[in-house]
């Protein structure tokens, strides 16, 4: 075999690494932009839920009373708050999953970082954060995020 078939075939077999290397990239690009999407489209439909809660109020009356609350206006309004406050701090962990994801950048999470501390710095949100069991309904490391943010 001369020289040149030699660094014909060497050439050919980089070009063919390099084709595969590229395939399992773009893999793994789109599988990452597939959960993505994905989680993006769970948090979707837990705010639509969300919302109808808030906005609808017989929808809120049935959540109550099913629920084995009153459906006085005073609960209710307490309802409507908490899914408020559910609602806003759910939205700050899809930002905060998405960073990680890097669908969201490090700058633009910085800005929402920020807002999520003087969330929490608001009396209601505080409160609301600080029960132990509202904080298990969020990831872990999105309570770890927000005790680190906390102490900042």
């Amino acid at each position: 075999m001369s020289a040149t078939n030699e660094t014909w075939n060497m050439i050919t077999a980089l070009a063919t690494v390099g084709g595969v290397v590229g395939v399992v990239w773009q893999l793994g690009s789109t599988a990452q932009a597939l959960r993505s999407s994905a989680y993006q489209e769970i948090v979707a439909h837990s705010l639509t839920l969300i919302e109808n809660l808030i906005s609808h109020k017989e929808v809120l009356k049935t959540f109550a009373t099913e629920s084995g609350r009153s459906a006085d206006e005073p609960e209710l309004d307490r309802l409507r708050w908490h899914f408020m406050v559910l609602a806003t701090i759910r939205h700050f962990e899809n930002l905060h999953v998405q960073n990680r994801l890097g669908s969201v950048t490090n700058d633009q999470w910085h800005g929402y970082q920020n807002l999520l501390r003087h969330y929490l710095k608001e009396s209601g949100f505080g409160k609301w954060w600080s029960v132990p069991l509202h904080q298990s309904w969020f990831s872990q490391s999105f309570r770890e995020m927000v005790a680190t943010l906390q102490r900042s």
